[in-house]
């Protein structure tokens, strides 16, 4: 999720202009990263999400 402006950020309680935090441990600040990161998995790979939603930090794991 991308925040884009003052309204959004505001609305989710974050600083930032990224929902997604971290995934498999590295940091994402924007969908090329998440693209980057993703890419490098295999099938079969467990991901792990670190999220900010309903203003909550929260944690996701999938399998790819």
């Amino acid at each position: 999720m991308l925040l884009i402006g003052l309204d959004e950020r505001s609305a989710t309680g974050m600083g930032a202009d990224v929902g997604v935090l971290q995934l498999t441990g590295q940091s994402v600040v924007s969908l090329g990263d998440l693209n980057r990161v993703y890419a490098a998995t295999t099938v079969g790979q467990k991901l792990t999400f670190g999220l900010h939603r309903n203003q909550q930090d929260v944690t996701l794991t999938i399998t790819r």
